[in-house]
């Protein structure tokens, strides 16, 4: 009976691995020792935008004693090689063969830092690689580039025990700079001394001679307690989208709640009752810093990057031609790979209804053209779901969806699309609710292009052949349909009633000619 319960366990293991090796290629795992947590986060496949399959963090605060012995604490230290040994199981379990283990501030800069890593290579049989400060700012500027393909400005990497400062732009990292400032760190060294506290971090910023290079541009926030702080204003402003990465924040909204978070105790921050308390105690000197920062560099505004080290790990591993990869398109495309019915159509969707934008006032943007792909490729997302709730389900896909690259405006352009593709009118739609992301020329111009593409839609049935026949235009005045002649006669009054709408919507009239008319 034993013999056989062995079998069974052995048999199962072998088919629940074969099951999770069919979701990618090889799986990619990467381990980040931090000062505060310790985090495996398992990657299906090199793709251009990672998808991870399981993500565990355990918060052993290995830093937290640091600053006042310059040694990683007793207990600390056994919790994390307990969970060094859970993730090494893990690992082994899912048949992860690819795993970059990498231990950051706390663990270089603690005196028995060395011995701890010589511990955990003998317990768990991983390769804990010790990154410097430069290494790891160059690894979180890696991870906004992942996500943020065109971020220009200053990166700052917010860990337990140190941060790291980067300015980037153009996909190329220049100076940067590992400072101990975190706020595990600074708790150690100053406990709630805040003005002391406040005054260190203001002379670590003034000794960086590049950083005025930074000035009145974007800051691309990573870390977790700055990711936790942006969550919080996100709920206090009752933001319609609740989506975290790629937020973007006035300087002086960012700095109203910076103030307001200074005077109250961790406990009794709104919102923050789901954070861990260990996470929710670090905060105060955590906007501390930023804080700092932003008064220093008056930022035009701060966006949030969930990404980081251990995404900017797989980008670098990419090819150039992966790096370069949309990586909003991306994802939008293997959606429709996984969910219409014709995903091969997205492009010609797009360059038949690309003309519409000619006649219109205003200018397109290179940003709108690429949400306009987007759109297209999401246009057939729905046809699975109900009848009655295509539109609504197309639109929160659009508004709710795990995409990168993309920021509340984008997704509510890309969702007014679908919601007109779908012809639903807004004021049922979830979209209502975020149409103040968008100037009047911005919904006018997302309305045109989904009325466009629900016309071809219906033209098309789904097959290109026939969307090849016609020819779409505008030139401000009439909303032209140049057809062949067995078109014509096979239009229908489906077709003229979309063309029709269409047209209303430009304010033109609308005809159907004949090629050769």
């Amino acid at each position: 009976m034993v013999a056989n319960l062995k079998e069974n366990i052995v048999t199962n293991k072998l088919n629940n691995d074969r099951n999770i090796n069919q979701l990618g290629d090889i799986l990619k795992g990467v381990l980040d020792i931090g000062s505060n947590s310790v985090r495996l986060v398992v990657f299906s496949g090199n793709k251009r935008v990672p998808e991870p399959i399981f993500n565990e963090k355990v918060l052993c605060g290995l830093g937290r004693d640091l600053g006042e012995t310059g040694l990683l604490g007793n207990a600390a230290m056994k919790m994390a090689r307990v969970s060094l040994k859970r993730f090494r199981l893990v690992a082994d379990t899912l048949g992860v063969t690819d795993i970059t283990v990498l231990a950051t501030s706390a663990v270089r800069d603690a005196k028995n830092g060395r011995e701890f890593v010589a511990k955990v290579e003998a317990e768990t049989g991983f390769t804990v690689q010790v990154i410097s400060g430069n290494e790891e700012a160059e690894l979180a500027a890696q991870g906004v580039f992942c996500g943020a393909p065109a971020a220009k400005g200053l990166v700052g990497d917010l860990g337990g025990g140190s941060l790291e400062l980067v300015r980037i732009s153009r996909r190329r990292v220049h100076e940067r700079v590992s400072l101990p400032i975190g706020p595990l760190m600074l708790d150690s060294m100053f406990g709630k001394d805040y003005s002391a506290a406040r005054a260190y971090v203001a002379t670590e910023f003034n000794k960086i001679d590049w950083l005025d290079k930074c000035a009145r541009s974007e800051m691309y926030m990573v870390g977790g307690a700055w990711r936790n702080i942006s969550r919080l204003l996100l709920r206090e402003k009752q933001e319609p989208l609740q989506i975290l990465h790629g937020y973007r924040i006035q300087r002086k909204d960012m700095q109203r709640y910076l103030k307001v978070l200074s005077v109250l105790r961790p406990r009794d921050i709104p919102y923050a009752a789901n954070i861990p308390s260990r996470r929710r105690n670090v905060l105060p000197l955590a906007g501390i810093i930023l804080d700092e920062l932003i008064k220093k560099l008056k930022f035009s505004s701060l966006v949030v990057s969930s990404y980081g080290v251990r995404e900017g790990v797989l980008y670098r591993s990419l090819t150039e031609r992966q790096q370069k990869e949309d990586p909003f398109i991306f994802s939008c495309r293997a959606l429709a790979e996984e969910r219409s019915r014709f995903p091969e159509h997205a492009d010609k969707l797009y360059a038949w209804t690309r003309p519409l934008l000619a006649g219109m006032p205003g200018s397109y943007s290179k940003s709108e053209e690429r949400l306009h792909l987007a759109a297209c490729y999401l246009s057939d997302i729905a046809w699975r779901a109900h009848p009655d709730f295509r539109s609504s389900y197309a639109v929160e896909q659009a508004l709710h969806g795990h995409f990168v690259g993309v920021g509340h405006k984008g997704r509510s352009f890309v969702g007014l699309v679908l919601n007109q593709a779908y012809g639903a009118e807004i004021e049922s739609s979830p979209i209502r609710h975020s149409l103040y992301q968008l100037e009047a020329d911005e919904v006018q111009r997302a309305r045109v292009l989904g009325s466009g593409l629900r016309l071809a839609q219906r033209i098309s049935a789904g097959t290109l052949s026939l969307l090849e026949e016609c020819e779409l235009s505008y030139d401000g005045k009439m909303v032209s349909l140049q057809a062949s002649e067995r078109f014509t006669n096979l239009m229908g009054d489906v077709v003229a009633k979309r063309l029709k709408e269409l047209a209303r919507l430009v304010g033109a009239k609308n005809r159907v000619l004949s090629n050769g008319q």
